[in-house]
């Protein structure tokens, strides 16, 4: 999870509440990744707005990022605990390799809509397609 994704998830939430805005938690946000992309500078997804947004305790979200479908899997065991730490090791995904990759994967998908022009995400191409054309 993204300091940034929380605090801008925080930071709309509150102001929803504020200013009685209406806004749902998938509208806040939708809201909080433009602001990683608009102010940012990072094409990022909507995973890290969303699990702040939409966390529910003792459960995990299982997201469909394409059709924004989700479901809660209650999640509670005695014998195993889940620690988050804060390693206070700083990093700036805008600057690191983040959007490269991000473009390469969009790079992917354009040479394979040549082929199969219904594709629109990596998770469209099948593994007989890719094999078939994984050395073009």
């Amino acid at each position: 999870m993204s300091s940034s994704a929380a605090l801008e998830s925080g930071f709309v939430f509150g102001l929803n509440e504020l200013f009685d805005l209406g806004l749902d938690r998938m509208e806040m946000a939708k809201i909080g990744q433009r602001a990683e992309i608009d102010f940012v500078g990072l094409d990022c997804g909507i995973m890290d707005q969303f699990a702040s947004l939409h966390g529910k305790a003792n459960h995990f979200i299982k997201l469909d990022c394409q059709t924004m479908e989700y479901q809660y899997f209650p999640y509670k065991r005695d014998d195993i605990a889940i620690v988050l730490c804060n390693t206070k090791v700083s990093h700036n995904l805008a600057s690191s390799e983040y959007n490269v990759r991000h473009q390469q994967c969009k790079e992917v998908v354009t040479f394979y809509q040549q082929f199969y022009p219904e594709i629109k995400t990596l998770r469209d191409i099948s593994f007989d397609d890719f094999k078939q054309h994984e050395k073009s």
